[in-house]
């Protein structure tokens, strides 16, 4: 195999440094490799790391790349960066993926797999004739690093529909002052026609997004750069967007709307294995309360969140109907096909006074912009699984504060058990889930007693007619297993005092 010149591995932190190439030994399953010294610009050398071309059994276990980061140089995500430039050496050599493993109680490796693009594919054994299996361990983590920069988009994006090409890419980077990328990467985030989402990362510095979504404007724009504004003021991180040097963040190319923000240089916690994700979700809560603690009434958006209820939000726009309202009439309608059209009226009555009780008072509720999609594809986390931050502001709006935090709660009727368990005990399970969450953001928020009243009822909504939820019910009503189960346990929600939902005021913050 031809070794190539390696003098190009550098960026603005690091460079890599040859130190030495090794010949395959096919008799050992040994791979030709590269190896490296970790270096500051400066020349201090502060670790090393190898490149293995190819892939073999051998190299599934023990992967294309191993790194070290000298103990004083720790910290500052070296290993991740290290890994980059290798990235862009094992690319030349026509590979279009590497493999990173690590063992399973090295919590560091893995978030720097994490953090450098890895995907986690699984945990594997270690063969007993490895030489790992020698040195005492057993299981490793596999990352698999994705190269192919062909730029083709995913199965979701509509066919006769045109996604730029990198020369398209880099023509615009060009517009806002960006003169070249070393590399260039999409990712299709795109959910159906009317919802293309096209984000192109640019070294690991910027991404350029292509979209279609409907009420993206410049004013919009300008509103959501405020809002990210508010979370960097509570040291949450969010990618903020970049102006082109005309002052406005919003442009067209070819039908679609563009623009460019900064990279988050962090991993997100849907890719991560995450050991401990309960944590995360209760971290994650306490950010959104005390945002809305310290900002509630503050530039309030036009725009609504998707959880809202009577003002409608972009998404709620064709059907003229808030998403809950419209949940809620999918599940009349299946109980009302399988026969079961008194428990369906049984739920409407209350669903209507509940709306009608909350029609009345919404409008003097406080409310605050949220960034409104809170879930594990969208946050990012440290390089210990903590809490860092926020990315993809597409459902960013207004929201009433406490019908935010019903939603972000939730209610869990432990839908892992395909098995009857009982109406009464899922019931109790819910309320559980939900009393535990809710009630660890209320220690950060000030609610006053009109809030606390609305939350039982924005509450008892979202325990009914909650998307997952009504997937759970839906799907339930419409098998055999839990059909009888379920249609009971509707029941008792028609029934459930509000006392079950009722909580504490809290006046003072923790």
């Amino acid at each position: 195999m031809q070794f190539f010149d390696t003098d190009t591995l550098r960026d603005q932190e690091l460079f890599l440094e040859l130190d030495h190439t090794s010949e395959a030994r096919p008799e050992e399953q040994w791979l030709p490799a590269y190896v490296f010294r970790i270096c500051l610009p400066d020349g201090t050398k502060i670790g090393h790391c190898d490149l293995r071309i190819g892939h073999n059994e051998r190299t599934y276990i023990g992967g294309n790349i191993g790194y070290g980061i000298d103990e004083a140089f720790r910290g500052h995500h070296y290993a991740a960066k290290a890994c980059r430039l290798l990235f862009r050496l094992a690319r030349r050599h026509g590979m279009d993926h590497v493999i990173i493993t690590c063992d399973p109680d090295n919590t560091a490796s893995a978030r720097t797999c994490e953090m450098a693009g890895g995907r986690y594919v699984e945990t594997a054994r270690i063969p007993e004739d490895h030489d790992m299996y020698a040195r005492g361990l057993r299981e490793v983590l596999v990352y698999r690093f994705d190269l192919d920069e062909s730029l083709k988009p995913g199965k979701r994006f509509p066919l006769g529909m045109h996604a730029p090409d990198r020369e398209t890419v880099l023509s615009l980077l060009g517009l806002y002052g960006i003169g070249q990328a070393d590399s260039v990467r999409l990712v299709d985030s795109t959910h159906d026609e009317s919802d293309v989402r096209l984000n192109y990362l640019i070294d690991h510095r910027y991404v350029l997004r292509f979209c279609n979504a409907p009420g993206m404007t410049e004013t919009r724009m300008q509103e959501l750069s405020r809002l990210i504004d508010r979370y960097h003021s509570m040291q949450i991180v969010c990618p903020q967007f970049v102006a082109q040097p005309d002052g406005r963040y919003l442009h067209t190319w070819s039908g679609f709307l563009y623009y460019l923000s900064e990279y988050a240089d962090l991993p997100v916690a849907g890719d991560m294995h995450l050991p401990d994700a309960k944590r995360l979700v209760f971290e994650v809560a306490e950010s959104v309360a005390r945002f809305a603690d310290r900002f509630r009434n503050v530039d309030l958006s036009e725009t609504m969140g998707m959880y809202s209820l009577f003002d409608l939000s972009p998404l709620d726009q064709a059907s003229g109907i808030d998403e809950k309202e419209e949940n809620f009439l999918q599940l009349t309608d299946c109980l009302n096909r399988l026969g079961l059209s008194t428990l369906a009226e049984k739920l409407g009555g209350r669903y209507a006074e509940t709306r009608r009780q909350l029609k009345a008072v919404y409008r003097d509720l406080p409310r605050c912009v949220f960034q409104g999609d809170e879930n594990f594809s969208n946050i990012l986390v440290d390089t210990h699984g903590h809490f860092a931050g926020f990315i993809d502001f597409n459902f960013a709006g207004t929201e009433v504060v406490v019908n935010q935090f019903a939603n972000l709660a939730g209610f869990d009727y432990d839908e892992r058990k395909t098995v009857p368990v009982g109406a009464g005990r899922r019931l109790q399970h819910a309320l559980g889930y939900y009393r535990e969450h809710i009630g660890h953001m209320l220690k950060h928020y000030r609610a006053t007693e009109k809030e606390l009243q609305a939350l039982v009822w924005y509450a008892w909504i979202v325990m009914l007619v909650q998307w997952p939820t009504l997937c759970f019910f839906r799907d339930a009503l419409e098998g055999d297993i839990l059909k009888d189960e379920i249609a009971e346990l509707l029941s008792l929600i028609a029934e459930l005092p509000e006392t079950e939902l009722m909580q504490k005021s809290n006046t003072a913050l923790l």
